[in-house]
């Protein structure tokens, strides 16, 4: 079981309850259509895909975390991804920016990351949602149909477009008077879709035909969640109104009503469908049992001890990489618990990299501190980065932390190292980057070069996002008293 919370997709053990690892994405730039983002299991179980901000689709291996691809849609927002039963592409639904046409559908080839298709749509459609059929040979998606405005009433309108997922050729278009259409399903057996809409109601169409056989009411929110039970029986929803709901698929009664604390985002069953998981707006993620486990609680039992051993090591030791080497040495605890502890231990040591950029970050900063301040943040800077070499934040804070020591050739160099790698994830520039790559150039005599990084700094200082970032026009006054000469 995996979610995605603050550029992290977390995955857990659904039997023991206990996080088993942390996959990083890029920090990508806040847009306007900033939300939750997406996740998905392929159906072989051995890749989770993550729609991740600045138009991208990360893939990890799922059993050693390892980042497999990167499919890259640049200046789109993708609201949503779906792989093909057949492990073999990935489909997704974004949108472009104001001013060109608005939605995009899209299909990668996972094997090479290249672009295979894109599935046409008409300007005034914006996809929400992406779903294949479980034999491969279709593709469908929820659209938002956007009003024209011009006169009259305006009324909110969704669609269901199904394509040939081999051929891009559409197949037909369901449309649903009940607002935009946020999520689609297709059932085990391929012969039904099931749509939820903005406007509260989950309906149920005929595959072949585009008909609509039912229509499921009951929540009091958009729907944000739809899926079929593995047996086809039943369909689960999950809803803005902080419930998720069972529903038979013979009668369109609503068999359970599942309360949560926060607005529900995505709720699914595990492939066995004894487990229902279900994700909220405010980063919780909630198990329920369809029925008992086959191996009864006792392991949720083992997983709660585990992460109560694994919280007091991390308060009295301070960094996971200490509570591991003391779960390795520690003899006195019960075997199953021991195990799940390091399980949960490994699955969090990357704090410890964030924890350390953090406390160097804090000394860094500013330019008033000591030299002696400077040298204990770069032990921290160069402690974070043997942990974690590929975060873009440690590597920015290292180099700034190389700077602050005196060491100009080496602060250029991890700088430059971090600027290259922003630009191959198509981020975009960060101001303390440019700004000491440039007070770097001037402490190593390359004046003109020096300047030019200056004027982009400036240039990048007068953008909206930064114009009140107080921290960006902190570094662009340090670097313009460099380079006039009032500061040494």
């Amino acid at each position: 079981m995996a979610s995605n919370t603050c550029g992290k997709v977390k995955v857990w053990d659904a039997d023991a309850w206990v996080e088993l690892m942390t996959l990083h994405g890029p920090h990508g730039p806040v847009t306007q259509y900033q939300r939750r983002e997406r996740i998905a299991f392929s159906p072989d179980g051995r890749l989770i895909g993550a729609t991740i901000p600045g138009g991208m689709i990360k893939v990890w291996d799922a059993e050693t975390s390892a980042e497999v691809i990167t499919l890259r849609a640049p200046g789109q927002h993708i609201w949503d991804l779906a792989f093909s039963p057949d492990n073999k592409r990935i489909a997704g639904a974004s949108i472009n920016p104001p001013g060109q046409p608005r939605g995009v559908m899209k299909i990668w080839d996972i094997s090479n990351g290249k672009e295979v298709m894109a599935l046409p749509l008409e300007e005034l459609l914006i996809p929400f949602s992406v779903a294949f059929s479980p034999d491969s040979k279709y593709v469908i998606s929820g659209l938002y149909v956007v009003p024209n405005r011009q006169g009259g009433e305006v009324k909110e309108r969704g669609a269901v477009k199904v394509w040939d997922a081999s051929s891009g050729i559409e197949i037909m278009t369901m449309t649903s008077q009940d607002g935009p259409v946020l999520c689609v399903a297709f059932s085990p057996d391929g012969k039904l879709i099931a749509s939820g809409n903005h406007i509260v109601t989950t309906k149920v169409w005929d595959a072949t035909s585009g008909a609509e056989l039912m229509t499921l009411n009951g929540h009091d929110g958009a729907v944000c969640s739809v899926t079929f039970s593995p047996d086809g029986r039943r369909i689960l929803t999950a809803s803005d109104d902080r419930t998720a709901k069972i529903w038979d698929l013979g009668t369109g009664a609503e068999l359970l009503s599942l309360p949560c604390d926060s607005a529900v985002h995505c709720a699914t069953f595990n492939t066995s469908g004894t487990i229902i998981a279900a994700g909220t707006v405010d980063g919780t993620v909630l198990l329920w049992d369809s029925n008992m486990p086959a191996g009864g609680y006792e392991v949720r039992s083992s997983g709660k001890a585990a992460t109560k051993r694994v919280d007091e090591l991390h308060q009295q030791l301070g960094y996971y990489h200490d509570v591991i080497v003391h779960l390795q040495n520690d003899s006195t605890l019960d075997s199953t618990v021991g195990r799940l502890a390091l399980k949960i231990a490994n699955s969090r040591k990357w704090e410890d990299g964030e924890k350390l950029t953090k406390e160097a970050w804090e000394t860094i900063n500013s330019s008033d501190k000591s030299i002696e301040e400077y040298e204990r943040a770069l032990e921290k800077a160069e402690k974070a980065s043997s942990l974690e070499p590929n975060d873009l934040n440690i590597l920015n804070t290292l180099g700034v932390a190389q700077y602050r020591v005196a060491d100009y050739e080496k602060g250029f160099e991890t700088l430059t190292r971090c600027e290259k790698s922003r630009a191959d994830k198509h981020l975009e520039p960060a101001p303390e980057n440019v700004a000491f790559i440039a007070m770097s150039l001037h402490k190593l005599d390359r004046k003109d070069e020096a300047k030019a990084g200056l004027e982009r700094l400036r240039d990048l200082c007068k953008e909206e996002r930064f114009a009140e970032d107080q921290e960006a026009q902190g570094f662009l006054a340090e670097a313009e008293k460099l380079l006039a000469g009032e500061n040494k």
